[in-house]
């Protein structure tokens, strides 16, 4: 199997309670406290799709699936629409 090491300390914790520290203190304005809410929520849908886009792959490979791949279709001669 893999032999990366888990890594069990993750980011995204300590930047939500950040942002929501920063928020509560007063320290941004309410601009500024939405930006960071938006950026959060896109890196994390972004991290998110990536994950699923790797087990979907992982799962296809596994099965021998290939996951919607389009091959052109050869027209036969004299065959109308």
């Amino acid at each position: 199997m893999c032999k990366k090491k888990f890594d069990w300390v993750y980011l995204e914790p300590f930047v939500f309670f950040g942002i929501i520290a920063l928020d509560c203190n007063g320290v941004i304005t309410d601009q500024q406290t939405v930006l960071m809410y938006t950026a959060f929520f896109l890196w994390l849908l972004v991290k998110y799709l990536l994950l699923m886009s790797a087990i979907v792959d992982s799962i296809c490979t596994f099965m021998g699936i290939p996951f919607i791949r389009n091959k052109p279709v050869a027209r036969k001669q004299g065959k109308r629409d």
